[in-house]
């Protein structure tokens, strides 16, 4: 899947006192407001709107989701997080491990019929990118 996200189209964007009126009228317990994000990948490298997060956060202490975030540098996580961005979605990226992973492995092993190797493989890699995910959002040991 890939997307092109243009943050600058401002004008076709939901004003922030609209965004509050929203979070306020519903009491939704997380908002994901257009910030410049998309699920699935990127054509090419998105421009984020921290500054529309950090406006609705001051409104409003909701937490904020953040729309796909396989791709995004480490800088702009710790950044988006800092700002008020409570939940990432990474599933492409979880998709993206899993596939490559049972790739390799049955190329590796052209021969190994045990499903469960094979699982305990695939399994070990998504752990691993889960790990380095959780450093990234700070959330490594806090569970």
């Amino acid at each position: 899947i890939e997307h092109e996200v243009d943050s600058d189209a401002q004008e076709e964007l939901v004003p922030v006192e609209r965004c509050v009126e929203f979070i306020d009228s519903t009491g939704i317990d997380c908002f994901a407001p257009a910030i410049g994000t998309a699920h699935g990948l990127y054509k090419t490298k998105p421009k984020i709107n921290f500054e529309r997060v950090e406006a609705i956060v001051a409104r409003r202490r909701t937490p904020i989701v953040l729309h796909g975030g396989t791709g995004l540098s480490k800088e702009t996580f710790k950044r988006l997080i800092a700002a008020g961005c409570a939940k990432v979605n990474i599933s492409t990226m979880l998709k993206i491990t899993f596939g490559d992973s049972l790739k390799n492995y049955l190329e590796a092993k052209p021969k190994e019929y045990d499903p469960m190797k094979l699982q305990k493989a695939v399994h070990t890699d998504l752990l691993n990118m889960a790990k380095g995910f959780m450093e990234i959002f700070g959330s490594a040991g806090k569970a």
